[in-house]
């Protein structure tokens, strides 16, 4: 409606008006519920999702929902918003699988609203620890630094001292022989230093590339999550038949994208979007020296749903869910003879815990679940009683923020909120950080951090 103006004189001692609206150059320079119009802030009309865009509105789609490309406040859809948006396929230009403030107990959102590993700051190798702390890495135990050949005595850092990198990561991950660093949370570096073992050959810097949503590395596969969740593996008959993704070639397994890989000695598994696992491999014998896998196709595991998380020891699976149970099938200790710890291939079944899980970390034969209540149940060969497999609570292990381990290691290293980091395990090349070689069955402070 047109408007009237009516032009009056002014008295010489009546003040010229002065606009009080603070100035600006865009709608950057203003806050609350302003917006810049030639120059000033001024407040803008309330959105009426009319479906015209008018003064003050970013967007207007003419409807009332939140979760499309336009909100109900006439704002652009945009990761961080707190609504989940909808309608989009995975690798679709604003696609999101969760919008969370990364909060989330046991389900987490990255800040790029995809679901993913929680970030963590702890990881060790085969026979050493690390801990990630304001963007350095202290390392200590053995093979660390390169190598002129294989033949020589692993290079042993006593006093956990700082590992010098080309970059400062915000996360540190475990990948059996070597460290991952991330840079805001996309996997980006593989580290794989020398260890005592020569069929690993020399320290190398590996580039996993920009934007890798997962990696896992075992004994017969290294396998990579790219950003639209297709799965590569590379390495042994598990990474390379005619069933499996190719070198090169990722792909889809089951026609669904997949959020997280575990790899086992003789056995791949994969997490898939839709809380579903696959396996292929095998999955029926027991036995050290298998570092094959059958060229069994992808299978669906039955009994295993709602999955957010994937581990593997050396013959076993654990699967966390988004209520915080735990399944956990393939090789399952199940008693002692004459010395030896006898294994059985179980079904997927739920492991009996405490308390919901909030994550999970494997060793050589043995699997720990953080709980909720910030305490730490663990099952194998590692656990306060091993023999008949069933998890139990680490006595003594309190405030327990995160425990990793690397899928061969014989030891686990956890960090507490107080920021000190306990290992426990064998420590034959000082990997536990207490000073000796004495091998714990119980968490031991490493000195020095």
């Amino acid at each position: 409606m047109a408007s009237l103006l009516f032009a009056t004189a002014c008295s010489a001692q009546i003040a010229p008006v002065r606009v009080a609206a603070p100035a600006c150059g865009g709608d950057a320079d203003c806050v609350g519920v302003t917006q810049c119009h030639r120059g000033v802030c001024l407040r803008a009309p309330t959105c009426n999702r009319n479906g015209v865009l008018d003064l003050g509105e970013a967007c207007d789609d003419g409807n009332d929902s939140n979760f499309d490309a336009c909100t109900n406040g006439c704002r652009p859809a945009r990761c961080g918003d707190g609504f989940l948006r909808a309608g989009l396929a995975l690798g679709a230009p604003g696609f999101e699988e969760c919008d969370g403030d990364g909060s989330a107990v046991i389900d987490y959102c990255r800040s790029d609203c995809r679901k993913g590993p929680r970030p963590r700051r702890v990881a060790v190798t085969e026979t050493a620890g690390a801990l990630l702390r304001d963007g350095v890495v202290m390392r200590w135990g053995s093979g660390w630094g390169e190598q002129e050949s294989l033949d020589f005595p692993p290079t042993i850092v006593i006093a956990p001292t700082p590992l010098t990198l080309f970059a400062r990561p915000a996360a540190l991950f475990s990948a059996m022989i070597g460290l991952i660093f991330v840079d805001q949370e996309d996997f980006r570096y593989a580290i794989s230093f020398m260890t005592d073992s020569p069929r690993y050959g020399q320290s190398a810097l590996q580039q996993l590339g920009d934007r890798t949503l997962g990696y896992a590395k075992g004994p017969i596969a290294s396998c990579t999550i790219d950003y639209d969740g297709r799965l590569r593996c590379s390495g042994g008959n598990c990474g390379q038949n005619e069933y499996s993704p190719q070198a090169g070639e990722p792909s889809l397994i089951e026609g669904q994208a997949v959020r997280g890989v575990a790899v086992a000695l003789g056995s791949v598994c994969a997490a898939l979007v839709d809380g579903r696992v696959s396996c292929w491999g095998d999955l029926t014998e027991w036995g050290a020296d298998i570092e094959t896998c059958e060229a069994t196709p992808p299978t669906i595991q039955p009994g295993v749903d709602e999955v957010v998380a994937l581990v593997a020891d050396r013959r076993g699976y654990a699967a966390l869910r988004a209520d915080g149970s735990v399944l956990r099938w393939g090789a399952v200790v199940r008693g002692l003879r004459d010395g030896e710890m006898q294994r059985r291939i179980e079904p997927p079944g739920q492991v009996e815990l405490p308390g919901p899980a909030l994550s999970l970390a494997s060793a050589k034969a043995t699997i720990c679940a953080v709980l909720v209540d910030q305490t730490v149940a663990c099952w194998g060969r590692l656990a306060a009683r091993p023999v008949d497999g069933a998890a139990r609570q680490v006595p003594g292990f309190e405030g327990v923020v995160e425990v990793s381990t690397a899928p061969l290691a014989p030891h686990l290293c956890g960090r507490k909120h107080d920021e000190s980091v306990w290992c426990w395990g064998d420590n034959a090349d000082q990997q536990l950080g207490d000073g000796t070689t004495e091998r714990r069955m119980l968490p031991v402070r490493v000195q020095g951090l």
